[in-house]
């Protein structure tokens, strides 16, 4: 039976007990490590690692098994990748301030920061077909004034995803002040431009009244991303 996904893709329960609990396992390190010297691992013949960092490196392997699983739950890929941010940053940030960082290693933490910047690139990605709506085909660019209907259209339906995703993912929440800062700078570099290149050609066909179709405070939306701030009341009024 599949699991509930974690509301909002903040950090998996399991992913707080087994990543705070080595807290205390480290603690007690050199009496763990005497117990395992004395009862070494089968086939750790050679010894170039301690049994307890071993121990700890399987653990983190059957988390990372257990979060791509639960990944799976979300249907959403965009709050997939939130998730999946959350929980890798968090795993990370813990391992580099203990001595998880010297048990683990600099290449591990390596590999999982560059998780944490993978799904930072999934989470992207899921923009591409909202701003697909606001690309004009060659017979748009070339003929203006026989499109006016189908650019109303579309910029009509880009308001209603864009709010309806700024809605939801307000909704949601990055713990890390700084990785939810880049993903807004990155969401406004994305679609501001977009929206005005767009605009500005809608400009030409019906004047000022242009502006008035993008229906939605860009900067507010933005400023509430993944704040989980529920916005409803927003996005009603406008």
């Amino acid at each position: 039976m599949a699991q509930k996904p974690v509301p909002g893709g903040m950090i998996d329960p399991i992913t707080h007990y087994v990543v705070n609990c080595f807290g205390d396992v480290l603690e007690g390190r050199h009496t763990l490590e005497q117990i395992f010297k004395e009862c070494p691992i089968v086939g750790d013949k050679e010894g170039t690692s301690s049994s307890l960092s071993i121990h700890i490196s399987r653990i983190m392997e059957v988390l990372e098994i257990n979060l791509e699983a639960k990944s799976k739950n979300y249907t959403d890929p965009a709050l997939c990748a939130v998730f999946m941010i959350n929980n890798w940053n968090y795993v990370v940030l813990k391992v580099i301030i203990s001595e998880m960082a010297t048990i683990l290693g600099h290449d591990w933490i390596i590999k999982h920061t560059t998780k944490v910047h993978q799904n930072l690139e999934h989470y992207q990605r899921t923009w591409d077909k909202v701003l697909e709506l606001l690309m004009l085909d060659s017979n748009e660019r070339e003929m203006l004034n026989v499109v006016e209907d189908s650019m109303k259209e579309k910029l009509e339906l880009f308001n209603k995803r864009v709010n309806d995703m700024f809605s939801v993912q307000s909704t949601w929440f990055i713990l890390d002040g700084q990785l939810r800062e880049k993903i807004r700078i990155s969401v406004e570099k994305n679609l501001l431009p977009a929206l005005e290149n767009f605009t500005a050609r809608f400009q030409k066909l019906i004047g000022k009244d242009a502006y008035e179709y993008a229906m939605f405070d860009t900067d507010a939306l933005l400023n509430n991303l993944f704040r989980g701030n529920k916005i409803g009341n927003l996005l009603m009024g406008m």
